[in-house]
């Protein structure tokens, strides 16, 4: 599928919420703690003057920017999501899986399989299919 139909389109930024809403309800069932350390981690502000780095905030900054410019562009170009686009699309699409290659990394707290679910989730239902075997692909496949 490589546009959306209106009627579909549950946006980015509206799974972000649902997601979030998810893992928050998760947190208060969690036996070991690791819930309740998982959504203090995601919903931490970087604090100044702090001497450690702490990626997270910055972290979260971008999956919510993703989110958000992918329904703008959905609302701003006739309900297309944004896998119709073909320069912006594989744009988006190389930025998410960037994101993605970055999980390897250090971000705190967080869990990178959550995340991953998360980016996965995102851009599937932009309309784009995603190997979640292969990150960095050469190439973008649509749905």
């Amino acid at each position: 599928m490589t546009t959306t139909d209106k009627r579909e389109y549950g946006g980015a930024r509206n799974l972000l919420r649902k997601t979030e809403t998810r893992w928050e309800r998760h947190r208060h069932a969690d036996r070991t703690g690791w819930g309740v350390r998982f959504w203090a981690a995601w919903n931490r502000k970087h604090e100044d003057g702090s001497k450690y780095l702490d990626v997270v905030p910055e972290f979260r900054q971008m999956i919510v920017a993703m989110a958000t410019y992918a329904d703008l562009h959905y609302h701003r170009f006739g309900g297309t999501g944004i896998s119709g686009d073909y320069f912006l699309g594989d744009a988006w699409y190389q930025v998410m899986d960037g994101v993605r290659s970055m999980l390897n990394g250090d971000i705190g707290d967080l869990d990178a399989g959550n995340i991953d679910k998360l980016l996965v989730g995102m851009m599937e239902g932009e309309g784009f299919n995603v190997d979640e075997s292969v990150v960095l692909t050469k190439g973008v496949v649509r749905s």
